[in-house]
């Protein structure tokens, strides 16, 4: 048995604290400020030194030691090296908690830092949205959204601007829980300006007032069309005209190439090959009926006038309706293993079906765009959500307990300069 000292017997020894270490973390660190040293350049062309600092410090903190609570900040940038180099950084719990709250506070001059950002961005923009759960019930951007029964709890909805070029983020921006993205992208046209721009736009975005925003200061967009009379439309014929191949990876990063069926249209025509197409099932209703009534079998039927529908304002755009093959294949293979297990899956169901799997639909306002490289340019949106990967899985940004709407705001501009710090870091 191993018995323990008397406490006389601890007299004059040094209990060892996490506070008293008198060893620094270098090697990241000075590799994170070799990398990046540029990012801190820019933040000081907006924000006065200390804050400036203070902004990249925390970055750089975030990016090495994923994110830190207020309440824990101080041990981990004292162990750092940078509380030699900028020894004087105030960085306790309070003053952390309070320096994201100011950020917060002053959107202005974070959406200046964005703004340069954007300018000296690539052509190349993505949209998306992220969720995180949010742990604190008291937090004023919490709220239950459409992702609850997998978070199973209130969430928080950050939205970001991506350099896909460049793979870095942009612009942030934290949302109620309960906003959708399509309300919520609004903000990001109100405060940025936007020239030559491509947007990559994911389909929770997409409605009429927002395609005028996209192609609004002439730029350009590229977005799936959500279920609607055109989607509807561009879908009802399922034939395709033209091929091309493309070459992807699969899961284990091995080289693979897609057959790619596709066919173009622009908004005008699928309005009009929906006027054409009712106005005959019409003329073929009307000519049954009658032929019914002739025989006594039915009253005299009334010939319904068809009118033009219109699916859209912006007649121009293009309709690329899309089959990837190997989806296909692979959607028929798994619909097979299911029919005889599960009851809503037949081999009839699978023959109406069929067809219709690996099919999707983008739109864009690019006139003279191909629809092969309509679907290249859109493929590389993937960035930024490999760039909320990082955020969630790297970063560890998710379960967030903040309460503060204006600490969620400063964080999620932090977000924006770790983005910068990591781009750095891994062209470096």
């Amino acid at each position: 048995d191993i018995v323990r000292p008397s406490a006389s017997a601890d007299e004059g020894r040094i209990k060892l604290k996490y506070q008293d270490l008198q060893t620094k973390d270098y090697g990241e660190y000075a590799m994170v400020l070799k990398a990046s040293e540029a990012v801190h350049t820019r933040l000081l062309d907006y924000f006065e030194w200390e804050d400036a600092t203070r902004i990249y410090a925390m970055s750089v903190v975030y990016f090495v030691a994923n994110y830190v609570p207020a309440g824990y900040f101080n041990d981990i940038f004292d162990q750092s090296i940078l509380s030699n180099k900028w020894s004087t950084l105030p960085v306790s719990e309070n003053s952390v908690g309070e320096f994201l709250e100011i950020l917060g506070k002053h959107p202005a001059t974070c959406q200046r830092y964005s703004q340069s950002l954007i300018n000296d961005g690539g052509e190349l923009t993505a949209i998306d949205g992220h969720v995180i759960l949010s742990c604190s019930t008291y937090n004023d951007l919490a709220d239950y959204g459409n992702k609850y029964k997998l978070l199973g709890g209130p969430q928080v909805n950050v939205v970001q601007l991506y350099d896909v070029e460049n793979s870095r983020p942009l612009a942030s921006c934290t949302f109620d829980g309960g906003v959708n993205d399509m309300t919520s992208v609004k903000h990001f046209f109100e405060a940025y300006t936007f020239k030559k721009k491509i947007f990559l736009v994911d389909r929770g975005f997409y409605s009429e007032p927002n395609l005028g925003m996209y192609r609004s200061n002439g730029n350009h967009f590229i977005i799936p069309v959500i279920e609607s009379k055109l989607y509807e439309e561009a879908t009802h014929d399922v034939s395709f005209t033209d091929s091309f191949v493309y070459e992807g990876k699969d899961s284990l990063g091995n080289v693979r190439k897609d057959v790619v069926l596709y066919r173009s249209y622009t908004v005008a025509e699928l309005e009009k090959m929906s006027y054409e197409r009712r106005t005959a099932e019409e003329a073929l209703r009307y000519a049954t009926e009658l032929e019914k009534h002739e025989k006594g079998e039915c009253r005299k039927p009334r010939h319904r006038t068809i009118k033009p529908e219109s699916f859209s304002k912006y007649k121009d755009d293009q309709v690329f309706v899309y089959r990837d093959e190997t989806v296909r294949a692979a959607s028929i293979k798994e619909y097979r293993e299911k029919i005889g297990v599960e009851a809503d899956h037949t081999e009839e169901g699978l023959q109406a079906e069929q067809d219709t799997f690996g099919v999707f639909v983008l739109r864009t306002n690019r006139k003279d765009a191909t629809a092969e490289d309509t679907f290249l340019k859109y493929k590389k949106r993937w960035a930024i959500e490999t760039n909320y990967n990082f955020l969630k899985n790297c970063l560890d940004f998710q379960g967030l307990k903040t309460q503060n709407y204006y600490v969620m705001q400063g964080l999620s501009f932090l977000s924006v300069v770790v983005g910068q710090i990591h781009a750095a870091y891994k062209k470096k």
